[in-house]
């Protein structure tokens, strides 16, 4: 108790003459706040409820994560880039040396040469069925033929797309009939080289992965959710990864436990500014609830507690009133508010411990 007093005793001192109180209020003029260096603020409007921390690690999208192999086996001639590379979309990866591709041009030119001619056939018996020269049944041979050839050479033609071929080349090929030497491994999309899995110098099977690639415009949010906590949250609520600030929605929510840490996983999607954040990596998060009426946010050291409720002081004509609080959690910018203030009200942010000490003290005196 004395030290209470002693403590008090320096707080009147640096008010020059003690503040008057009359139960929730503390009558106190401008002078005295300045001595005690108190600082006021209106409280920020949210619209998330704060409910609980969970840890995460952040992930890709499938359908954003790409391997880049070969159609066909060969000898890797040269690789153009190197892991964390940024790449666009149909940029050379990497070139092969492959008589596999060397054969699939070849096919391809004598199924041109084929169609070339099945065609010419069909021109020339249409022309000769009219003139009546020959019968229906001839035209019709011809014309399956024709269609048989047709369709070997689209078959061969999407073949070589599936290679990387541009349609320029093609259209080169077709023209001058000259094969590319080289099998060209190009980007699917514009993203960052996350893996390469060969050198230069190395031979490679057929399909065998030379690259990962993947685009980092959107990234998953994996959450291990206690069981027991999976009753506050529901899809469309929001998270917020702690330290830089970047928040997502919730789009999924499991349905089996894990086993060993009796966790649920809770996956949200960022597709906003997600270039600080890194595939593997682990975070902490903060989950809000969205609610339905407006919320306040104050910083931490605005809110005290006194026996069994929260409290602040909020300005008023003639000093500060105490008013009791109920809060709805706390985040990385404050504590929460659900009742307790208004959008207009302006609250200590700072001198609260000293207003406080005043309030108690006095409150016994009384």
């Amino acid at each position: 108790m004395k030290n209470r007093i002693l403590k008090t005793s320096s707080i009147l001192i640096t008010l020059m003459s003690a503040p008057v109180f009359s139960a929730d209020q503390l009558f106190v003029n401008p002078q005295q706040i300045d001595n005690l260096g108190i600082q006021l603020a209106k409280p920020e409007i949210v619209i998330k409820s704060p409910l609980f921390r969970a840890p995460a690690k952040i992930s890709i999208p499938p359908s954003l994560d790409f391997i880049v192999s070969t159609s066909h086996a060969g000898l890797i001639d040269r690789i153009e880039v190197s892991s964390g590379e940024s790449v666009q979309k149909g940029q050379l990866l990497a070139r092969l040396f492959s008589p596999g591709f060397l054969e699939l041009q070849r096919d391809f030119l004598s199924a041109l040469s084929e169609q070339e001619m099945s065609a010419m056939r069909l021109e020339h018996d249409e022309m000769l069925f009219k003139e009546g020269v020959i019968s229906k049944h001839r035209l019709i041979e011809t014309r399956v033929k024709f269609n048989k050839y047709n369709m070997l050479y689209k078959e061969h033609k999407q073949l070589l797309r599936m290679t990387g071929m541009s349609e320029a080349e093609l259209s080169q090929l077709t023209r001058k009939h000259n094969l590319h030497s080289y099998l060209k491994l190009l980007s699917p999309i514009d993203g960052v080289i996350l893996e390469t899995k060969m050198l230069a110098g190395q031979r490679v099977e057929k399909l065998v992965p030379v690259f990962r690639v993947a685009s980092l415009k959107k990234l998953y949010v994996e959450l291990a959710v206690p069981q027991e906590k999976l009753s506050e949250i529901s899809i469309g609520d929001h998270i917020e990864i702690e330290k830089n600030g970047l928040q997502g929605k919730i789009i999924l929510i499991g349905r089996n436990v894990d086993i060993e840490s009796q966790s649920v996983l809770v996956r949200a999607v960022i597709d906003e500014n997600p270039e600080v954040l890194r595939p593997g990596q682990n975070v902490s998060v903060q989950l809000f609830k969205q609610t339905p009426h407006s919320l306040y946010r104050v910083p931490a050291a605005s809110v005290f507690r006194s026996g069994k409720g929260s409290f602040l002081f909020a300005r008023t004509a003639t000093g500060f009133e105490v008013r009791k609080v109920i809060t709805a959690g706390h985040d990385s910018a404050g504590t929460v508010l659900e009742s307790g203030v208004s959008a207009n009200d302006q609250l200590v942010i700072k001198g609260t411990a000293a207003l406080k000490l005043l309030w108690l003290e006095m409150g016994e005196a009384e």
